[in-house]
């Protein structure tokens, strides 16, 4: 893990280092009602990114679920392969959804580790 330490702007300051190296996913705790307040910084990211951001209520101190909404005819690839990691990496468990016209198909959740 790697730490620095900027002024400015927050989110352009975000933005900067996350192009700079190559973050695929920017992660920010914010607090819940003011998450995508207009000019907050968490707004500004999910606006301006290039790349995937996830708010975190920072009052969240372990995920346990990765809720994952899916396409059935689109279900491979980057989006299910990086939840995937990601939730077997904190020992949390992946639920895919697929929302079916009027009704809920739900997908069983997938192991988190190792097939357990």
């Amino acid at each position: 893990m790697g730490t620095s330490t900027v002024e400015g702007s927050a989110a352009s300051r975000i933005l900067a280092l996350a192009r700079r190296r190559g973050a695929g996913l920017v992660v920010i705790a914010a607090e819940a009602r003011q998450r995508f307040a207009p000019g907050s910084a968490a707004e500004a990211l999910v606006r301006e990114s290039r790349v995937p951001v996830l708010t975190v209520d920072e009052r969240v101190r372990v995920l346990k679920t990765f809720l994952l909404p899916v396409e059935v005819d689109r279900l491979a690839g980057l989006p299910l392969e990086a939840a995937a990691r990601a939730a077997k990496s904190l020992g949390a468990r992946l639920t895919l959804l697929h929302v079916a016209g009027a009704g809920l198909a739900r997908v069983p959740a997938l192991p988190a580790a190792g097939g357990a």
